[in-house]
C-alpha cells in the first residue's frame, strides 16, 4: 500500500487532515504500526513524530505533510533524532526571534 492510501486509513473522519488523536490511535493498530515500522520509520514516541511530521506546526497534519515527513524519517533510528533536534532547533530559533523582537520594542 502506498503512503497516501495509509494517510486516508488513518484520517477517520476523512477531513484530509491527521489530528494527534488520530495519529495515536493509529499507533495503537499493529497492523499500522507494523506498516511505518517496515518503512523504518521509529514510531517509539508518537508526540515527537506527529510534531516532526507537522512541519507547520498546525497541530494537524495534511496529506503532503505526511507523506513528505514519512519519506524524511525512513531509515535508521538516527534520521529521526536528528529530525528531532533539527524540529527543537527551530522552535528555540523562533522563540529567540520573538525574544528579541520584544526587547527591540522596549528598548527602541
Amino acid at each position: 500500500r502506498d503512503m497516501r492510501s495509509f494517510f486516508h486509513e488513518i484520517d477517520e473522519d476523512e477531513s484530509d487532515e491527521i489530528t494527534i488523536d488520530e495519529f495515536v490511535r493509529m499507533l495503537r493498530d499493529p497492523k499500522m504500526k507494523a506498516y511505518l515500522e517496515s518503512l523504518d520509520i521509529d514510531v517509539g514516541d508518537a508526540w515527537t513524530l506527529f510534531k516532526l511530521i507537522d512541519n507547520d506546526g498546525s497541530g494537524v497534519i495534511d496529506v503532503e505533510e505526511f507523506v513528505a515527513g514519512c519519506l524524511q524519517l525512513r531509515g535508521q533510528a538516527r534520521a529521526v533524532q536528528i529530525a528531532k533536534l533539527s524540529y527543537e532547533n527551530k522552535a528555540t530559533r523562533r522563540t529567540m526571534e520573538e525574544l528579541l523582537a520584544i526587547i527591540d520594542d522596549h528598548i527602541g
